[in-house]
């Protein structure tokens, strides 16, 4: 599945873990297209796209990107 962040980047989600609480993810194009996982805690199914967006925005913002 590929998300969209408001910031553009495309992201693929390779995984979602929810008994570890995290998600694994790539971006799609850019200078670093190698896998990443994120902590995530998701509630219910109605808010884990957001939660998951949250999670790697957070991961990128913390890179600078």
């Amino acid at each position: 599945m590929q998300i969209t962040l408001t910031s553009g980047t495309v992201v693929e989600i390779k995984n979602i873990n929810l008994s570890a609480g995290s998600v694994d993810w790539r971006r799609v194009s850019g200078e670093y297209t190698g896998d990443c996982t994120s902590p995530v805690t998701l509630t219910d199914l109605a808010t884990a796209t957001a939660a998951i967006k949250a999670a790697i925005k957070a991961a990128l913002d913390a890179e600078g990107i």
